[in-house]
Order: C-alpha cells, then structure tokens, then sequence
C-alpha cells in the first residue's frame, strides 16, 4: 500500500475527471493515491462523513460537458474483493447511508458528494474494528467513447476504542 497523505485536498486523475477529499469532522479521513480512511467512527453514534468544507469527496469535470456520476458504496463480498490485509470485510454497507447517490457536475466545474453518514449500532463488538468497505463511482451518461468511466476506491473504517 502507497505512503498516505492527511491533507485537504488530493486529487485523483483520471480521463479528465478529479477527485478529492477532505478531513471528517470528528474522526479524521486520509485520502491516499487509491483509498480512503476514515479512523475514530463513534459506535452508536450518526457519523456525518464530511469535511470543514462539508463534503467527503469533489468531482471536478474537466470536459465541455456535463457528466452525472452515481455514487455507491459496498462490502468487499458484494463487489467480490478481498480486503486489505489487517481488515476484515464491513459487517453491513448499509450502515453508509444513503448507500447511493447522484452527483450532477456541470462543464468545467466541481461538484461535491455530501450527505453521507456511517451510523454503526451501539454494539461492545464493533469497538476498536478496521473494516472494509468499497465506494463505487460510474459514470452515469456515457461519452461517446469505447471506455465507460468507473473508479473502485476502498474505503478504510476504524472505529474507536471502548472507552473505559
């Protein structure tokens, strides 16, 4: 796995499309060249996945037309990958809420994914847990091009430790 990074604003490049991401306001999310990690989820608690700047990811369409991207996020099982080595697959991704959603972005413009909460029950077991999950990003209407746009991000989830 790469160096990761804990900034505002790494970019993803990929057919003229941009990625980002942001710091989560009461965990703290890394945006790495190929994942995101998300540490200190509260059990029990409604975890807004957004950042100061109120998003978890900027889409930024670099082309002269607009682009509609769905958004959804899945366990490792339900995309048929294996997790990271040290992770175990998510228990449930319908705890990621909503579990998908459309971003609409404009020609030479960014948009940004917001509304997405983790909200994982109030369990002893899910304490001190490093899951996997995956956020599948696809092009909605299609260029006239051989190649449909699709990115596969792993989404890395540590929740916090039980406090005593």
């Amino acid at each position: 796995m790469g160096e990761m990074i804990n900034t505002k604003n790494v970019f993803l490049l990929a057919a003229g499309l941009v990625l980002s991401g942001t710091e989560l306001k009461s965990a703290e999310v890394l945006v790495g060249p190929a994942y995101i990690k998300v540490f200190n989820v509260e059990i029990g608690q409604n975890n807004e996945l957004a950042g100061p700047d109120g998003y978890l990811l900027q889409i930024a369409n670099k082309t002269d037309q607009a682009a509609v991207f769905e958004v959804s996020f899945f366990s490792c099982l339900e995309m048929q990958k294996d997790p990271f080595w040290g992770y175990a697959d998510i228990p449930n991704s319908d705890w990621i809420v909503p579990k998908s959603a459309e971003v609409v972005v404009p020609p030479n413009s960014v948009a940004n994914l917001t509304g997405q909460h983790i909200v994982i029950p109030k369990d002893r077991l899910y304490y001190g847990k490093r899951w996997h999950a995956m956020v599948r990003i696809t092009q909605k209407n299609k260029r006239a091009t051989t190649f449909n746009i699709e990115w596969l991000l792993p989404l890395l989830i540590e929740t916090q430790k039980e406090k005593k």
